[in-house]
């Protein structure tokens, strides 16, 4: 049985403004990128229990010659989509061009 595709689901507007707010309202520095909703809600939850680290959500900008894994691993999670989209479609055609069947 088939999970089926891997989908990754970009936070709603409404976690983002949460998040906005308990950042303002206890002055915590705000996320650099939220790439899913998953990561909104465990952001939402360590703000909530007063864990909140942000050093895993936001870029050293200082240092923008040396991404951090955190940094490389979002900038991939948020191409993926699209690279795998790229690749489906293309892939037809590379057989055809090539000769290759399956």
């Amino acid at each position: 049985m088939s999970a089926g595709p891997l989908r990754i689901e970009a936070p709603t507007d409404a976690q983002l403004r949460y998040i906005r707010d308990l950042c303002r309202d206890n002055g915590y520095t705000h996320p650099d990128a939220i790439c899913s909703r998953w990561e909104a809600e465990e952001i939402i939850e360590a703000m909530r229990a007063g864990t909140y680290n942000p050093a895993p959500y936001c870029f050293p900008f200082e240092d923008a010659q040396q991404p951090t894994t955190a940094s490389s691993a979002r900038s991939l999670i948020r191409i993926l989509p699209d690279v795998l989209a790229v690749l489906i479609c293309a892939f037809p055609f590379v057989c055809l061009a090539t000769g290759w069947t399956l």
